[in-house]
């Protein structure tokens, strides 16, 4: 059971209140990766699925496709806002956090192919200080809602851009995609 557990995630950071007599070495690093520091031996979640199912996130990072679930995703009070996280299937010691902002635009009907004005992300890492991936306001991150159905408040949308490794290395993520609801 253990092994069947232990098959869907390429790294585990964290063993706290684990068994700890039976430790896993993280995967050999991806040869042309080209990213280095703690994205080197970063693999394709196995739990990745090509089209998102509600409540799921995914992005591509050079050539690994990261992806987890949204536990939480609110709207703000104006309806100009919103913000959505949750933990990658990868670890649970990391995971996607974005912000959104349409002000002075608001969701309060149904939208299609709608470019947000402000918007931004961090991918955390519960192991160090920093986050590692961050966009920055000097750099381009892109974010727009494919669907917004305002009866039901499912929402879709894509991301990518520049974003910067907690090293202040600059890197590209690409393929963002993301689908939820919001309360």
């Amino acid at each position: 059971m253990a092994l069947l557990c232990t098959t869907n995630c390429s790294r585990e950071y964290s063993l706290e209140g684990s068994d700890t007599t039976l430790i896993l070495q993280p995967p050999a690093p991806l040869p042309d990766s080209g990213i280095g520091g703690p994205f080197s031996n970063l693999v394709t979640c196995t739990g990745c699925a090509a089209e998102l199912e509600t409540n799921q996130w995914s992005f591509q990072l050079s050539n690994t496709l990261l992806c987890g679930i949204i536990d939480t995703a609110i709207l703000s009070s104006t309806r100009e806002a919103f913000t959505f996280f949750g933990p990658s299937l990868c670890s649970l010691d990391s995971g996607l956090v974005i912000t959104a902002s349409l002000a002075p635009d608001k969701l309060d009907r149904n939208i299609t192919g709608y470019n947000i004005p402000k918007a931004g992300m961090y991918y955390y890492d519960h192991v160090g200080n920093q986050h590692m991936l961050e966009s920055r306001s000097s750099q381009p991150f892109r974010m727009h809602i494919i669907s917004y159905n305002h009866q039901t408040k499912e929402i879709s949308g894509s991301f990518s851009g520049v974003v910067y490794t907690a090293d202040g290395k600059e890197v590209i993520i690409k393929g963002g995609l993301w689908k939820t609801h919001l309360y």
